[in-house]
């Protein structure tokens, strides 16, 4: 009786300050009540970053695009014929369709100054131009036409003798072919997985899957701003394409070899090699910038 009556008046246990499941279920982090507040900030961090990033690369877009779409423009198609002429393919302006099927011999702007035609100035990049002499006959061909295009009013002089004065309107967005519309959004892509992959995983391998992303998806929009203009780039714009060109797929070749240097194996010496990688990129370009490479094209 005794016993029992000392059962019931015995204390009963306090209750536990973490019920049982509380700290196992949550983990260790929770326990101390720091560490999830630390994930969940720089969650937030990455994601805030993520959406910079991407908010970058729209407007990037959306400046080219608005920069296109202000671009002189002449309602025609050109192509090179069989004897290495400019001829007009096809036209959208009245008056040019009498014309369709005619060599272009020269271009006179406002101010009366006769630009003659080089073929080459058809080729839309400087990239692929293999010698520099006629690169530099490209170039000074674009901007002589580029000027002549901006100065409000322009002849078309034809190989027969005809003459059509014009007045270049702005493009709009109706004439942008949709070829530059699928290279931008695949940039944008580009650029979008080049952030996205280290801000998940923040290792070196990653950082060097960034450099190849971020130079790749600027290369997409030069080419987008090249297939949208007949006549190449306007003046300075047509002077940076090469080098911006090259600089980026040489940086996309170190980033490779370093890449093939640790994934999917380090390899003997990897960081050694590496180096010699990113060396000899910028010995190529200095060597390029100084005028010590001839037809450096490649």
């Amino acid at each position: 009786e005794v016993g029992r009556r000392g059962a019931l008046n015995a204390p009963a246990p306090a209750a536990s300050a973490n019920p049982p499941d509380s700290v196992l279920d949550a983990g260790p982090g929770v326990a101390h009540g720091r560490l999830p507040v630390r994930r969940s900030r720089w969650g937030q961090g990455k994601s805030s970053l993520l959406a910079l990033f991407v908010l970058i690369g729209v407007a990037s877009i959306v400046l080219m695009l608005h920069a296109l779409t202000e671009s002189p423009h002449i309602g025609g198609r050109w192509h090179i014929d069989a004897q290495g002429h400019i001829e007009l393919a096809a036209a959208s302006d009245p008056l040019l369709r009498p014309h369709v099927g005619q060599a272009l011999s020269g271009v006179l702007g406002a101010d009366d100054r006769l630009t003659p035609i080089d073929p080459l100035a058809l080729q839309r990049t400087p990239r692929w131009v293999l010698h520099d002499d006629e690169r530099e006959r490209q170039l000074a061909s674009q901007a002589a036409l580029a000027a002549a295009f901006a100065s409000g009013t322009v002849r078309l002089i034809f190989s027969n003798g005809d003459t059509v004065e014009l007045r270049p309107a702005a493009r709009g967005l109706s004439g942008i072919p949709i070829a530059v519309w699928l290279l931008c959004a695949l940039a944008l892509a580009v650029w979008t997985l080049a952030a996205f992959e280290p801000l998940r995983h923040a290792t070196a391998r990653n950082a060097i899957y960034a450099v190849m992303g971020v130079c790749q998806s600027v290369n997409l929009l030069l080419i987008a701003a090249e297939t949208a203009l007949e006549f190449g780039l306007p003046a300075p714009f047509a002077r940076w394409s090469m080098p911006l060109h090259m600089a980026f797929d040489l940086f996309t070749a170190a980033a490779m070899l370093h890449a093939s240097c640790v994934h999917p194996r380090r390899l003997p010496g990897a960081g050694w090699i590496a180096l010699a990688g990113w060396r000899v990129l910028l010995a190529l370009l200095l060597a390029w910038n100084l005028g010590l490479l001839p037809n450096a094209w490649w």
